[in-house]
C-alpha cells in the first residue's frame, strides 16, 4: 500500500524511501516518517546520528527499508550501511562514535635537543642515526625538517676533473682523442707503471732462459747434422 494513502498527513515535500518509510529535509534537519509519524530526526551535520540512523532503519526486523534504499537516501555506499549495522550490533551506539584526532601536541625536539640534532645533521649523519643519538623517533626528525626547524646541509660536491669536461659528450670526445686509447688520460703514469711491472715480473728472466736453451739446442743439432754430412762425403771420397 502506498505510504501517502496510509499517512494522509505526510508532508508534501517528503521523499518516499520505501513502502514503509519516507524522509523530509528542512531547516538543516533530516526527519524520517513511517505509518505512525516521525520516527527519527537529526541535524544534517551530525555524522554520528546519521550512522545510528542508517544502522537502525536498515534493520531487517523493522522491515522499513533495505540497506540499498537507506544508502541511496543518505548518500552513502551500501557497504558503509552494512558496516554501521555490524558495529551497532556488536557495540551499540558507542561503536559508531566518530573518533576525532585533536591537534598535535608540542614536539619534543626543541632547545638543546634541537641544537644537538642540527649538529649531527651537519656531520652528514642520516635521519635514523640522528634520531638514535638524541633518543627521538625518526618521524620527529623528518617532521622538523619539513617544518624548517632543522636544515640538512648540502651534499658535498665531487671535485671537478682535470680536463674540465662537463657534459657526457665532451667527456666521450676527450676519451676518444687520448693517445693511449679510450679512458687513458694520464699517459705518463700509465707508461711508468707498465715499465715498473715489467721490471718486477719474476717470469721474465726464466722466459729468456728458456728461449736461450732452446736456441742452443737447435744450434747444436744443426752443427751435428752438418758435421755428419761432411764426414760422410769424406768417407765416400767426394
Amino acid at each position: 500500500m502506498n505510504l501517502q494513502y496510509r499517512i494522509p498527513l505526510l508532508p508534501a515535500d517528503a521523499e518516499i524511501v520505501s513502502q514503509h518509510l519516507a524522509v523530509r529535509r528542512t531547516d538543516g534537519r533530516v526527519t524520517f516518517f513511517d505509518a505512525s509519524g516521525p520516527i527519527f530526526s537529526y541535524r544534517e551535520d551530525d555524522e554520528e546520528a546519521l550512522r545510528v540512523c542508517a544502522a537502525m532503519l536498515s534493520e531487517r526486523r523493522l522491515d522499513l527499508a533495505t540497506p540499498s534504499q537507506i544508502a541511496k537516501v543518505l548518500g552513502r555506499d551500501r557497504s558503509r550501511v552494512h558496516k554501521y549495522r555490524r558495529l551497532y550490533q556488536e557495540g551499540g551506539a558507542g561503536a559508531l562514535i566518530v573518533k576525532r584526532t585533536g591537534p598535535r601536541g608540542p614536539s619534543r625536539l626543541k632547545g638543546a635537543l634541537l641544537t644537538r640534532a642540527q649538529k649531527h645533521l651537519k656531520e652528514h649523519k642520516s635521519n635514523r642515526k640522528v634520531a638514535e643519538l638524541i633518543d627521538v623517533s625518526e618521524h620527529t626528525i623528518r617532521r622538523a625538517l619539513e617544518d624548517g626547524r632543522l636544515v640538512k646541509p648540502a651534499a658535498a660536491t665531487k671535485p671537478s676533473t682535470e680536463s674540465g669536461a662537463t657534459s657526457p659528450r665532451q667527456r666521450t670526445d676527450e676519451d676518444a682523442s687520448c693517445g693511449g686509447g679510450v679512458a687513458v688520460k694520464r699517459e705518463q703514469d700509465r707508461a711508468m707503471a707498465r715499465l715498473a711491472s715489467w721490471r718486477k715480473r719474476p717470469q721474465s728472466s726464466s722466459l729468456r732462459s728458456r728461449w736461450r736453451t732452446r736456441a742452443c739446442w737447435w744450434h747444436c743439432r744443426h752443427s751435428l747434422a752438418k758435421a755428419s754430412w761432411r764426414l760422410g762425403r769424406k768417407c765416400m771420397g767426394l
